[in-house]
């Protein structure tokens, strides 16, 4: 595949599950954000191109939304869990509720459903995570030990909130 000017087309190869690795990793290189984003959604797009296009700092909402498409991958998608729950923590200014796309990451870590204690643990410190984070995290958390360890939390939204979530979980798997 040659380089492809037109945004549409290069958007719907990098969703398509029939383009190539090397396709891929030529649209990773893209000028517009969303054909970069979907590369990284990609279950196909190789690990070696997702850790090129993986930021180095969520500095921008560009690299934050990267960040949440590369955590969204299903496949590699779980090796950037640490990475990013450090990033975030590293960056706490951005991560207001207001801030969509901080905010879109903060849910797509929490929810990855190979999530664990010790790759979320960045985010889980109540003396330097502020509790709008926490509170977020036990909203959409589907693992029931995380929600166990914020079911502990000293605030007592965050306690609650996961109880509940730890509620909710038990009764949909019935």
């Amino acid at each position: 595949m040659k380089y492809i000017n037109d945004p549409k087309i290069a958007s719907d190869a990098a969703k398509s599950e029939s383009t190539s690795a090397e396709d891929l990793e030529l649209l990773a290189s893209s000028q517009h954000i969303f054909v970069r984003e979907a590369v990284a959604e990609n279950p196909h797009t190789p690990a070696n191109t997702l850790k090129a296009l993986f930021p180095s700092s969520l500095e921008t909402d560009n690299n934050v939304r990267i960040a949440l498409a590369v955590v969204k991958n299903s496949v590699h998608g779980n090796e950037f869990l640490l990475t990013t729950a450090s990033m975030v923590r590293s960056n706490l200014s951005l991560f207001e509720p207001r801030n969509c796309y901080p905010m879109m990451l903060i849910e797509a870590i929490a929810s990855h459903p190979q999530v664990t204690i010790d790759k979320i643990s960045p985010l889980l410190d109540p003396t330097s995570i502020p509790r709008h984070i926490r509170d977020r995290i036990a909203r959409i958390a589907i693992q029931e030990e995380l929600l166990i360890k914020l079911s502990q939390d000293p605030a007592q939204t965050v306690r609650s909130r996961a109880t509940k979530r730890i509620a909710m979980l038990k009764t949909e798997s019935l």
